[in-house]
């Protein structure tokens, strides 16, 4: 009564698995980094602002790049209509930017202790989650998920080296004039 059949790779995906795939599309992480930069700048964090969306679109020329010079197809059972590449993982490396930029503009602006962690929770979740799904689904080998995720974690290191260098140096311009340096 309990058992469910196996899932071939033709059954189509229940609702977690579409409602992840389709918050977590790179096109919807577009969405999300215009967000947190609208709200960053509202706030007169400017400079943060700025550099969250330097870092992912940038973030996102280095993915494109690194997706035309490796090329690792998809495991064996995959759907059938997907045409990408195993590595690097798009849906995870965008939404790890995200997440990336969030952990830094945004966590050290919430002042409950709580809060953050319940975010920081929330984020670690639907990554853990994301990624079962993505293994799961056989859109990527587990091996693929992890460089991924080390691959983000690299870039997001050389932007922060990358702001703590040079947006300093942005404050002469008038459009950073009232921007707190954080």
């Amino acid at each position: 009564m309990g058992n469910r059949p196996a899932r071939v790779s033709g059954d189509p995906p229940n609702f977690l698995e579409r409602l992840l795939a389709f918050l977590s599309a790179p096109g919807f992480c577009v969405l999300y980094v215009f967000l947190i930069w609208f709200f960053l700048w509202g706030f007169k964090h400017k400079l943060i602002a700025f550099w969250s969306l330097i870092t992912f679109f940038s973030g996102e020329i280095i993915f494109i790049l690194i997706r035309l010079m490796t090329y690792r197809s998809l495991p064996t059972g995959h759907p059938k209509n997907l045409s990408m590449s195993s590595f690097p993982n798009h849906h995870l490396f965008s939404l790890g930017i995200i997440f990336y930029i969030v952990y830094i503009a945004v966590i050290p602006l919430i002042r409950s202790i709580w809060q953050k962690y319940l975010l920081i929770f929330c984020m670690l979740a639907i990554a853990a989650i994301l990624l079962v799904a993505e293994i799961k689904l056989k859109i990527a080998y587990p091996l693929d998920l992890f460089a991924s995720v080390s691959l983000v974690y690299l870039w997001m290191q050389i932007a922060q080296l990358i702001y703590t260098k040079w947006f300093g140096n942005l404050w002469d311009i008038q459009i950073f004039k009232n921007s707190d340096y954080n």
